[in-house]
């Protein structure tokens, strides 16, 4: 799952696996290595069982020079690669010092990353997020960053969510402007700050709760005053 949410992130070119990243029929004793040696960064993933897997020969897997886990995070160590730890489940006692060969002492020095699959959505993000601070130039590939930027307009900061319907004549939405607005084809010059403007509303115009601050009305509003900018309901009101 981190692989395939790494790779849909950052680009599966860029993230090597090696079951995965590895072609049928290619020397993975040569292969391994060479990825390794040209890795930016190497996640070691570190379940309940990662110090204490013992190998076909009956001993711990970690003790053995040859056990491919320990060579990939030897290596990267040696060649200065960073080595981020992640740790598989919340409730997963994190290896101490002295379950693991000398070789591998750094890495229960290093800040680790929870995954979890209750929380793997938001885990998820934060490798990724860990990813880009150790490699800044992963951000110029992140998708999340691009589908972020797709999701905001030109000025997020002015952006407002709204709905309309069944409006007959202009409705314009806007949330503190500065300067001089000009309101398409009302002819109206605003200084300051515009809320909403309704011109020619043809039926029921609701603005919502909380105080209303009316500067002026174009079109057919003769009652809107009476009915929608009142903060407290008088007495002829009905009981709604």
């Amino acid at each position: 799952m981190i692989r395939q949410e790494l790779a849909l992130r950052f680009g599966n070119g860029r993230v090597f696996f090696d079951n995965q990243s590895i072609d049928s029929g290619e020397n993975y004793t040569h292969r391994l290595p060479d990825a390794i040696r040209r890795c930016q960064v190497v996640i070691a993933v570190i379940g309940r069982a990662w110090a204490g897997f013992r190998g076909a020969d009956g001993g711990r897997a970690l003790e053995n020079p040859h056990d491919w886990t320990r060579r990939e995070i030897v290596e990267a160590h040696e060649y200065g690669i960073p080595v981020i730890p992640v740790l598989i489940g919340k409730n997963t006692p994190w290896p101490k010092r002295s379950e693991v060969p000398q070789e591998l002492a750094f890495v229960t020095e290093h800040q680790y990353v929870t995954f979890d699959h209750r929380s793997a959505p938001a885990d998820l993000h934060r490798i990724g997020e860990e990813l880009i601070k150790t490699v800044p130039e992963l951000a110029e590939h992140d998708a999340d960053q691009a589908d972020e930027t797709d999701t905001k307009g030109p000025d997020d900061e002015m952006a407002t969510s709204q709905t309309m319907g069944d409006n007959s004549g202009t409705a314009y939405q806007m949330n503190n402007v500065p300067g001089n607005v000009r309101i398409g084809d009302t002819g109206a010059t605003y200084n300051g700050g515009v809320g909403a403007l309704f011109t020619q509303p043809n039926g029921v115009v609701n603005t919502g709760n909380g105080p209303q601050h009316v500067t002026q009305f174009s079109g057919d509003v003769r009652d809107a005053r009476q009915q929608f900018f009142r903060s407290e309901p008088s007495d002829t009101d009905d009981a709604r």
